[in-house]
């Protein structure tokens, strides 16, 4: 609006290498609307001009079609990190196995299993206590698999708010798309992931409404940057 500025925030140079989309990517929203229920939060993002409108939810309980599992090798064998009833993890990992996920950082693969659809993202060697960075480059490998999806929820292991923070930052970053300009391919192109659910047993112990503002202002001024950067001189005028 005008006489108002939008403050701008320099992300990490991990974010430029890891959970960003390539260089032609998208925007993010300037407007937020947060609600919270039964120790659970919700966060939804709106982009001004934009068709869209995403959510980020942090609960316990509720499950989607549409599950994100974080892979790491141990021992030259697959572990899924993460449990959900109805879900045999160890039949899942046997059957990554087979398809020869090897759980690098950055890999991600989208298979349908029964009826759900799986999305496993690599983590690499397994650990006790996966670094930050990590997660949340995991996150946002896996979100950029997710374009056309409507809702999917993330299960990784977060032992603490910090965790939980980089998993939900990886996953609203990675969710990054920019089409302004490709009118000849617009039809061509997927919609970014519009719901974004993170399941947590910290979703009651912590406090999700911070982490979500936290997420907010992170993905709200680096999808400004990325905004800025990826509109052409000719539209990004002084005036």
């Amino acid at each position: 609006p005008p006489g108002k500025f939008f403050p701008l925030a320099i992300t990490p140079f991990g974010y430029s290498i890891g959970i960003c989309q390539p260089p032609k990517s998208a925007s993010f929203a300037s407007c937020f609307w947060c609600h919270s229920y039964s120790g659970d939060f919700t966060l939804l993002i709106y982009r001004v001009g934009s068709a869209f409108v995403k959510s980020l939810k942090f609960t316990s309980e509720s499950v989607g079609s549409t599950l994100v599992f974080a892979v790491s090798s141990k021992k030259n064998q697959l572990e899924v990190l993460g449990k959900v009833n109805g879900t045999d993890t160890n039949n899942l990992a046997k059957v990554l196995d087979r398809l020869r996920f090897a759980a690098k950082p950055d890999e991600v693969i989208k298979f349908p299993l029964g009826e759900k659809t799986i999305v496993a993202t690599g983590v690499g060697a397994w650990s006790e206590k996966f670094d930050s960075e990590i997660l949340r480059r995991a996150a946002g490998a896996a979100a950029r698999a997710l374009s056309g999806e409507k809702s999917a929820t993330f299960i990784f292991p977060a032992k603490s708010s910090t965790e939980l923070s980089a998993i939900a930052e990886g996953a609203a970053l990675g969710s990054y798309q920019f089409s302004d300009f490709k009118a000849t391919s617009l039809k061509e192109m997927k919609a970014p992931l519009e719901e974004i659910v993170v399941k947590t047993d910290l979703a009651k112990s912590v406090d999700t409404k911070a982490i979500a503002k936290r997420v907010e202002i992170l993905a709200k001024n680096s999808y400004l940057i990325r905004d800025l950067i990826n509109t052409p001189p000719s539209h990004l005028t002084p005036i």
